[in-house]
């Protein structure tokens, strides 16, 4: 399996949007892909998450 490396733009996106590398791998491997804009293509994979987040509390994190 080939490895993934996220950007250092990614990694940023990743603290700012409060989830890890390794779920976003588990995204990109896991979930399922569908087309977007401009002929790519986009994952989303959604986890129980329960707990408060920038004061408000959320019920599922959405990783994309």
């Amino acid at each position: 399996m080939k490895p993934i490396r996220l950007s250092a733009h990614a990694m940023r996106y990743c603290e700012v949007r409060g989830f890890t590398a390794e779920e976003v791998e588990r995204a990109i491997r896991q979930a399922p892909w569908s087309r977007a804009r401009e002929d790519r293509l986009e994952c989303t994979l959604d986890v129980p998450y329960n707990r408060l987040w920038n004061g408000r509390r959320y019920g599922v994190k959405r990783i994309p």
